[in-house]
């Protein structure tokens, strides 16, 4: 056990990544490891009873002896760092850890000490990379708090001046200048505008009245948009410039303020004790970029408060109701036409709930919705059209369709909703649904529903400053009510186009780009430019014209589209303006053109199926009387003489004359069962529909001996889904008896097989075919009934149906059902 024991500390003390070293009390190294060895970049052999004191710093030795002397003497572990010295003289710091161990040598006590060695120059190097970042944090701790300081300045004033003569004490006090100014460059940007003057408590007796040019080194500031200095400026050529009465400057200092890469303004410090350094400029051209956002923010409020009467004057004319609600769900915004559709006012219902314009049953579960959009970053409801019920003062209902933006400020999340009235929309698709159902019922058929699209919110983001973001809330509020509408909004004045929409641009087929300055006609199609200029120029001289029309518009690549157009006058840039709503009714236009037609062939379609109906009921009964009525005549007549034999004949009759009864007894029983496997085989409910598709097929052969039919059944019969056995079977049917009466083919090939997911009917001859298109462009009332009924089938089962066929190339119906 002694002995693997000493293995395992053997192997602990060759290769733990410490160095372990054995000393005797004067500090001659009795034992070394090779990791110990390393750390001195020696060999191990080279080491033993050298004095460590070697491999020590002059400034350490002594306090190493000491402490070999007090680990040797005390016993107790003791810990020492010192910098020491590898064997090529490259210094590390290290730290020893060592305690004292009593040995006998020669029946001797010798008192030693062990220690591990540990390199620590990376701890070392971060201690006074440590003091050195302290050191800098105080420092930069100044700056910081100078710079919050002017942060709060461009937050706490909306005024300029205001602003910038707080970032200006802020920065002279941090650099320890004496003297500034702050200016504005003129418009047309050969002078300084002075803003603020700080002459440091010195007289100065320049006239405030003189131009301060552009030139010198306020010159360099200004043209390569970077802070400049010069701390002999009493020296310079530059001192030649100032007028007299201008306070002495020793040294000068200007901060360039740049909008959009362009200086437009300078913050300027002077008279710096010990002249200014590069931190100085560093820091003197961040307080004026401050002032820039200062400045910028002052001119983005002018313009916010002409947008904000822009976009009001829109919201205000159009043709559809706009709420804005907070995230309270109190209205804060109604406007004319919202007005108009509820029955309140504006004055009636600024700050009050908007459930009150939903009927009572509704109210909870709306209010539950605007708990849960409140912790969510982008509500559900957001970018989808939604149909909902309203409700007006007078406590009617009406159905009506809501978009829904969403945009955010310090205040809160805010919902703007664009809502229409569909009441007259939904009378119309309820009569049309109603008289559709009335045909399905009659022609026991299904019609495609008419899919209505959505149009889709069309929404942009607009990126901006922290700083800037809340004086831009009443421009992002309005720019995202027109941006994003679902109808095109424009200006029109003196007949050209001065604004228009992203919307507007996409109904045409322009960009905005290209619309703005085009003449507005230019978009209306000639037949109906007369009417709308007439309703313009009736709208601008105030006479009454109706608040909403549809007209006909031109794109840009020469397609006709409908619109519905609304406008009102307005004041825009100091002149009369039309602002104007457009809507691309297009869709609602062939939504309306195909229901009447689908209209008119469904009663076409109803018209054939009485037609084929009675066709049927006329062969059925001609077969009857033909086949069955002259059959069961004979027998009649037959039975009738052999009766009438019997009474008169004294003998025994023959029963030669009942026995011809039976032949035709049995031609009646055959012609009976032709009759019913015409209309429906029993085979396909006894044997299934593999049976009857080979019984049908040798059925067709006997009758149409000049036609040839291949089949290939790769399906079983229980593969085949039991609701679709019939309509299979009616299909071949039908296609069969077309290739009979209008192919001309002699060869048939049909097929009916199985894929992972799918079925598959296939009938293919190669008869005379015919033109596809043609056939298909012939008025309903002259079309053929049997293809008709195929299509109608297969797709009534939820089968794809295709027709293949060309003039000398022969005819392919394919049927594909998805399992």
């Amino acid at each position: 056990m002694k002995t693997e024991f000493n293995r395992r500390y053997s192997d602990m003390f060759e290769f733990v990544p410490i160095g372990f070293f054995t000393f005797d009390q004067d500090g001659l190294i009795v034992e070394v490891s090779p990791t110990g060895a390393r750390l001195l970049g020696a060999e191990r052999a080279d080491l033993l009873n050298r004095n460590f004191a070697k491999f020590i710093g002059n400034d350490f030795r002594d306090g190493f002896r000491h402490h070999c002397k007090t680990v040797c003497t005390s016993g107790k572990r003791e810990i020492y760092d010192l910098k020491m010295f590898k064997k090529d003289r490259t210094s590390f710091w290290a730290q020893l850890e060592s305690i004292g161990v009593t040995g006998v040598d020669q029946n001797t006590t010798v008192r030693r000490f062990n220690a591990a060695i540990i390199d620590i120059s990376h701890r070392k190097q971060a201690e006074d990379a440590l003091c050195n970042a302290l050191e800098k944090s105080h420092r930069q701790a100044k700056e910081v708090s100078a710079l919050l300081d002017s942060s709060r300045a461009v937050l706490q004033y909306s005024e300029f001046k205001n602003a910038a003569r707080s970032i200006f004490n802020s920065c002279k006090d941090l650099i320890g200048a004496k003297a500034g100014y702050v200016a504005l460059l003129t418009k047309d940007g050969s002078e300084n505008d002075l803003l603020h003057l700080d002459a440091g408590g010195l007289a100065c007796t320049v006239d405030p009245a003189l131009p301060m040019p552009i030139r010198g080194l306020r010159e360099n500031a200004y043209r390569f948009c970077k802070a400049v200095y010069d701390n002999r400026f009493s020296q310079s050529e530059w001192v030649d410039l100032l007028p007299d009465g201008h306070v002495k400057l020793d040294n000068v200092l200007f901060a360039p303020l740049v909008i959009d890469s362009s200086a437009v303004g300078l913050l300027g410090l002077a008279n710096k004790p010990g002249g200014f350094t590069e931190n100085d400029a560093r820091m003197a051209a961040g307080f004026a970029k401050f002032a820039s956002v200062a400045l910028f923010n002052s001119h983005t409020l002018e313009s916010l408060e002409h947008s904000e009467e822009h976009f009001r004057s829109v919201a205000e004319t159009a043709i559809d109701a706009i709420i804005t609600v907070n995230s309270n769900g109190r209205i804060i915004f109604w406007n004319k036409k919202a007005e108009l559709m509820f029955g309140h006012t504006a004055n009636e219902v600024i700050g009050q709930p908007v459930a009150l314009i939903m009927p009572e049953r509704f109210r909870q579960a709306h209010q539950r919705e605007l708990s849960r959009t409140a912790s969510r970053k982008r509500p559900k409801i957001v970018g989808n059209l939604l149909e909902l019920v309203g409700l007006r003062k007078d406590g009617s209902e009406f159905p009506l369709e809501l978009s829904i933006a969403n945009w955010q400020t310090r205040e809160g999340n805010f919902f703007t909703a664009i809502i229409r009235d569909i009441s007259e929309r939904k009378q119309a698709e309820k009569e049309l649904q109603a008289a559709r159902d009335e045909l399905e019922k009659r022609v026991d058929a299904r019609t495609t529903e008419l899919g209505k699209t959505n149009e889709q919110l069309r929404r942009q983001i607009i990126e901006c400053e922290q700083a800037q973001f809340a004086l831009r809330e009443s421009e992002l509020k309005y720019a995202t009510l027109v941006e994003d509408a679902l109808i095109g909004v424009y200006i029109i004045q003196d007949g050209k186009i001065e604004f228009a929409n992203e919307k507007f641009a996409d109904i045409y087929g322009y960009t905005r780009d290209e619309l703005i300055g085009m003449d507005s006609l230019n978009l209306v199609h000639p037949d109906d430019r007369l009417l709308v200029k007439k309703l313009r120029e009736k709208r601008l001289s105030g006479e009454k014209v109706p608040a909403e029309y549809e007209s006909r518009g031109l794109k840009k690549n020469g397609d006709i589209i409908w619109v519905m157009r609304s406008f009102s006058p307005i004041n825009y840039r100091g002149r009369p303006a039309i602002s104007g709503i457009v809507t691309d009714i297009s869709k609602r236009r062939r939504a309306e053109e195909a229901l009447r037609k689908s209209d008119k062939e469904l009663r076409i379609l109803s018209n054939q199926l009485l037609s084929a109906e009675e066709k049927e009921r006329k062969r059925i009964a001609r077969e009857l009387h033909d086949g069955i009525g002259q059959a069961l005549s004979a027998i009649k007549f037959s039975v009738e003489n052999a009766l009438l034999e019997k009474r008169h004949a004294t003998d025994s009759i023959d029963p030669g004359s009942l026995e011809s009864v039976i032949p035709l007894t049995q031609k009646t029983i055959e012609e009976v069962r032709r009759i019913i496997k015409d209309l429906r085989p029993s085979i396909l409910d006894d044997l299934g529909i593999v049976a009857t598709i080979g019984w049908f097929c040798r059925e067709f052969q006997n009758v149409y001996t000049g036609v040839r039919i291949e089949t290939a059944i790769e399906i079983e019969e229980n593969e085949v889904p039991p609701h679709l056995k019939t309509t299979i079977y009616r299909i071949m049917q039908e296609a069969l008896n077309n290739v009979a009466k209008h192919s001309r083919a002699n060869s048939v090939q049909l097929q009916l097989k199985k894929t992972e997911s799918h079925l598959n009917l296939i009938v293919h001859d190669n008869g005379q075919g015919f033109d596809v298109d043609k056939a298909i462009a012939l008025e309903t009332s002259r079309r053929g009934f049997g293809l008709a009924s195929m299509r109608e089938r297969a797709e009534l089962s939820g089968a794809a149906f295709e027709i293949d066929s060309a003039v000398g190339q022969g005819t392919a119906i394919s049927v594909k059902w998805t399992l």
